[in-house]
């Protein structure tokens, strides 16, 4: 009886995990960055992609008028949080076969108060801002 118990847990598990949409579906999502050694007043530059390499479209929604979110990472610790401010609207976007989806990361390392991050290392982290997606990240150096 113990076997048909676990047996029915897993069963019901994979169900949820592909019911899910967790791992956003068969879209390819990359994040590279421009460089990783930086100076206190550079600007961190990359680009975010999502692709869809399948034969379905594939719709993401967003409740507010960022699509994208980042974050800088020093250990553990969120310094920066990109960005800032979004509009409280639904928004959606649909990607075709073989459509991708490009966004342009230009990020000052001065936020709006003029504060410079320290130097040392830190981690950059982007996902869609749809609460359910992969989340990647680059490592990067200030000097």
């Amino acid at each position: 009886m113990k076997y048909i118990i676990i047996l029915f847990q897993l069963l019901l598990l994979s169900f949820i995990v592909n019911s899910c949409d967790l791992f956003d579906g068969d879209a390819e999502l990359n994040f590279e960055l421009q460089k990783t050694n930086y100076g206190i007043a550079d600007t961190l530059k990359g680009t975010f992609t999502v692709s869809n390499f399948t034969s379905d479209d594939i719709t993401y929604q967003f409740s507010s008028s960022c699509e994208y979110i980042l974050y800088i990472k020093r250990g553990n610790t969120i310094v920066r949080n990109y960005p800032e401010i979004c509009a409280h609207v639904m928004l959606s976007i649909t990607l075709k076969e073989n459509d991708t989806k490009e966004y342009d990361i230009v990020l000052p390392l001065v936020d709006s108060n003029y504060q410079n991050l320290d130097k040392g290392d830190y981690i950059v982290e982007v996902s869609l801002a749809n609460n359910n997606s992969k989340v990647l990240s680059k490592k990067f150096s200030i000097n």
